[in-house]
């Protein structure tokens, strides 16, 4: 079971896994294939996670699916369990390969009750070996603020997160692997060793996992999950704060809200980057522990990181101001609305910054940019008056 952790390159990882997964069963490994309606998952995360937590109805995921209700939970998990089921007892080989670093988040209970799901459905002399990767907290720390703001939640709370998460997040998910499956049988990587493998990441994951470094020629390759830049965490953090505040309009659950704002998350900009601040107290809060662990496993030791600051000066770029023209017009009102107000307000801000020539461009292209929404106001309401008669 490759469990993780977060953002150490899993999603890229799991759609690769899935293109040769055929490849893989004919070399005696099977890489189960889940789906739901017409939704295949890649990524093992979603079906684990919600068949073995307690509370899958408040699992990010399916709130995400529209999944809340007791009853309907249950039928997916029983789907999800039929092919499991007919996979495994159809399948020639003896090994079964498992990706979904959401299953890290699983608590000890949980583990065990994956754990036992298994040795009964593939029998009690069915073995783990549990791979796992470990990213320098400051890194993962900025990567998942970012990952958090795409996925609806609002910059403060990002934060809180994963401040809270650094004092002792990454040791707790290690001691419930070790009290479930034993220290012996859990392998800890370094994500930045990983990925200065001659074939990648992919190729280390093929080696920790033995599995045939043959098959790496075929797989498709792919990069999921890029970087946000700046100008756009700026944007989704203030259109988070009011969706989350007020209840009607909508939220990171609703595919409609992932549809507008997946064009806002690709704007370009400076790169994303934390307060120094931040990341120190990260770092401090997760020294220790991260010794620790690096001994328990005989890891090189994490060094402190030279923290990066966007310049201020530097944001919005003629290039992002020109997208927001191209994908304005795409968004409901409220959208607009809030991109405005929030552009308008960080411009401010950050006037002394600029200069005179960057600033007056500015005020200018804000001043446009407004007007261009209240036209597409006006005349967009007649417009519906006029599609409601036919």
């Amino acid at each position: 079971m490759h469990c993780g952790l977060h953002k150490t390159g899993t999603s890229s990882l799991q759609h690769e896994l899935f293109s040769v997964r055929d490849l893989l069963k004919a070399d005696g490994v099977l890489y189960p294939e889940l789906s739901l309606k017409k939704r295949t998952f890649k990524n093992h995360s979603i079906p684990f996670y919600s068949l073995f937590s307690k509370n899958p109805a408040t699992y990010h995921v399916n709130r995400r699916l529209g999944l809340e209700e007791a009853e309907e939970i249950e039928l997916v998990h029983a789907t999800y369990k039929a092919q499991l089921t007919e996979q495994i007892k159809n399948f020639k080989g003896k090994r079964i390969l498992i990706s979904g670093e959401d299953i890290s988040a699983l608590e000890l209970s949980e583990l065990q009750h994956l754990k036992s799901f298994f040795r009964d459905l593939a029998g009690l002399d069915t073995s783990f070996k549990i791979l796992l990767f470990l990213r320098h907290p400051v890194s993962y720390a900025n990567s998942m603020v970012q990952e958090r703001l795409k996925q609806g939640v609002t910059f403060e709370n990002a934060v809180n997160e994963q401040l809270n998460f650094s004092k002792k997040g990454i040791i707790k998910i290690i001691d419930r692997f070790e009290a479930c499956f034993g220290r012996k049988n859990i392998d800890l990587f370094k994500f930045e060793d990983a990925v200065n493998n001659p074939d990648g990441l992919t190729g280390a994951f093929f080696k920790a996992a033995s599995l045939n470094s043959r098959i790496i020629k075929h797989i498709e390759k792919v990069k999921l999950n890029l970087s946000i830049s700046k100008e756009a965490s700026i944007l989704l953090s203030s259109i988070n704060s009011e969706s989350n505040q007020d209840n009607s309009l909508p939220t990171s659950a609703n595919s409609v809200y992932n549809i507008n704002l997946q064009r806002l998350i690709e704007l370009p900009g400076q790169n994303f980057s934390m307060s120094t601040e931040f990341q120190e107290t990260v770092w401090e809060n997760s020294f220790e522990n991260l010794e620790s662990i690096c001994n328990r496993y005989s890891l090189k030791r994490y060094q402190a990181i030279d923290t990066k600051n966007t310049y201020p000066g530097a944001l919005w770029h003629s290039k992002s101001i020109h997208y927001l023209f191209r994908w304005i017009h795409r968004q409901p009102f409220f959208i607009r609305k809030k991109v405005i107000q929030t552009l308008r307000s960080n411009i401010s801000k950050n006037r002394p910054h600029f200069g005179i020539k960057k600033g007056s461009y500015l005020f200018v292209m804000t001043t446009t940019l407004a007007l261009y929404v209240n036209f597409l106001q006006i005349i967009e309401k007649p417009a519906r008056r006029i599609l409601k008669r036919y």
